[in-house]
């Protein structure tokens, strides 16, 4: 029968070896996703002047008579051909 207490003998079995641990921390190692490489990446990227519109580009300030909240709208102004 072990003298050792529960606590310890736990400890003892989970100690890991050195080659172990550097196993372990080979399969951690962290890769950054690439959102750039979806589909929803490069819709968002072509549309998104018909998505969300770009202030700079005009807008129109909407203000709601009944509660006063303010919304800003882009509009598309049509580019010069000159």
């Amino acid at each position: 029968m072990s003298t050792a207490t529960p606590r310890a003998q736990f400890h003892q079995k989970n100690l890991r070896q050195p080659a172990q641990h550097a196993a372990v921390e080979n399969q951690l190692r962290y890769e950054r996703h690439r959102p750039e490489e979806t589909t929803l990446y490069r819709l968002v990227q072509e549309h998104i002047g018909t998505f969300c519109g770009i202030l700079t580009h005009g807008f129109l300030r909407l203000r709601c008579a009944d509660c006063n909240h303010e919304k800003l709208v882009s509009i598309e102004l049509p580019r010069c051909a000159y």
